[in-house]
């Protein structure tokens, strides 16, 4: 049928043919599960010997309402996925109007932070939710890169990073702004060339109430870099503050003033 219909065509619905072949073979399961029933049912009698006539059709509804919901629900399931569907072009509109930005910020998936030995470190949903070392580092290894963001109530001037912990290289790349969100991580930020020097600090510069601190994105470039987040300084006004930020005190330290949130953004390929 679908060969009879389609076979001559080069422009087509390619989902029809294989819809047709689920109601198809549905109606066909349908159609043998009666007759089958009726054959091997219809005169059925029970353990006192009492006919029971409709038991085969009875059952055979039973089975093919199982048989329906499987055609049917694939339909349902079109509604969102289908090539041809409202959302699907939607999405694909949105993909043409947006451009780049609209694809790549959909990688960007929730992580964890945690306190370790060394500082703040991050694991993504490749690495699960409690990885040994140095996976639950901030780290751009295997093809996801580690970000964590700090918050602060009022702007702030930042100076100084320092990584209490670091393995194979400690590049890394950083944002400094007002309510800076994913977005703010396609374009800009500071590369920092690390020389394993991170305890002692590298500065950095920038006011603003957010910090991203990511390790650097740029892999094939840079390499593959692990590295803990131990101390940040920064000045508010005239005063200069020290601060060892980790994932449970961090908040009391500074009266609401830092958060951290780990995001883990997969690489796309060119």
């Amino acid at each position: 049928l679908s060969k009879a219909m389609f076979g001559g065509k080069k422009d087509f619905d390619f989902e029809a043919p294989l819809t047709h072949l689920v109601w198809i073979t549905s109606a066909v399961s349908i159609a043998i599960t009666f007759i089958a029933s009726k054959m091997l049912l219809g005169d059925f009698k029970d353990a006192a010997g009492v006919a029971q006539p409709a038991l085969w059709w009875v059952l055979s509804v039973i089975i093919s309402c199982g048989t329906v919901a499987g055609a049917v629900i694939p339909e349902f399931t079109k509604v969102f996925v289908s090539t041809s569907s409202r959302h699907v072009r939607e999405v694909t509109n949105c993909s043409k109007h947006g451009g780049a930005s609209l694809n790549i910020l959909s990688g960007f998936v929730a992580g964890n932070v945690g306190q370790y030995s060394g500082g703040l470190g991050s694991s993504n949903t490749s690495e699960g939710l409690n990885p040994g070392s140095p996976n639950h580092a901030v780290d751009n290894y295997p093809g996801n890169v580690d970000y964590l963001r700090f918050t602060f109530t009022s702007s702030v001037t930042l100076t100084k990073v320092a990584f209490g912990w670091y393995q194979t290289d400690d590049d890394f790349k950083y944002w400094i702004g007002t309510n800076l969100t994913t977005a703010s991580l396609l374009s800009g930020g500071t590369s920092v060339n690390g020389t394993g020097a991170g305890s002692t600090g590298y500065g950095i510069s920038g006011s603003g109430n957010t910090l991203w601190i990511a390790a650097q994105p740029d892999t094939n470039a840079w390499g593959f870099s692990y590295f803990k987040v131990n101390t940040l300084t920064f000045t508010t006004g005239s005063d200069t503050t020290v601060s060892t930020p980790d994932a449970g005190s961090t908040v009391a330290l500074l009266g609401l003033a830092l958060a951290g949130l780990a995001f883990a953004k997969r690489r796309f390929g060119a």
